[in-house]
């Protein structure tokens, strides 16, 4: 979400949620997109904006207006590790290291993407989050061109919103 800040690209998001410790950048979060399933209204004032959507919930997305969508991938191991960390930080109950819930969550993953991949009204670019990491300016270039409308002068900027430092949960 940095990244289409950067470019200029308007973000659909509240402030609801403060950084912190865990992502001192922000969350880019709009807290309507976690009632998706249920009422989807929002969406009528997100043209031309970016939202973020988490995986299970991107499939939610009503039938109707063309979606782009950015689906980065990073290795689940690492999403776990983030969460759990998380979780332990703010002493909730942890549920990130089962074993079974990254089986659920590979599962989910692969049904989300099988779905939205199928959809016509559905143009989605996979992108790595490793990828990101090694070559900031290679996949800025690409999401910057996939978005559509983003000046080239604006993909250094993009690409200068990556800082592998804050890459703190890695796969082993």
């Amino acid at each position: 979400m940095q990244m289409f800040e950067a470019a200029g690209v308007p973000i659909l998001a509240d402030g609801g949620r403060a950084s912190d410790e865990d992502n001192p950048r922000g969350y880019y979060e709009f807290a309507a997109v976690k009632r998706l399933a249920e009422d989807a209204s929002f969406l009528e004032g997100a043209a031309g904006h970016a939202v973020k959507v988490v995986a299970p919930l991107v499939a939610k997305l009503p039938e109707g207006p063309a979606y782009r969508i950015v689906f980065m991938e990073r290795d689940l191991d690492e999403v776990l590790a983030s969460q759990r960390a998380m979780m332990e930080r703010r002493g909730t109950v942890d549920g990130a290291a089962d074993p079974a819930m990254a089986i659920a969550f590979r599962d989910l993953l692969e049904e989300v993407t099988g779905q939205l991949v199928s959809r016509p009204d559905v143009e989605i670019r996979f992108f790595s989050h490793a990828m990101l990491l090694r070559l900031p300016e290679l996949v800025a270039e690409r999401m910057a061109d996939f978005a559509g409308g983003i000046a080239p002068d604006r993909v250094a900027a993009m690409a200068a919103c990556v800082d592998p430092a804050l890459h703190r949960r890695r796969a082993r």
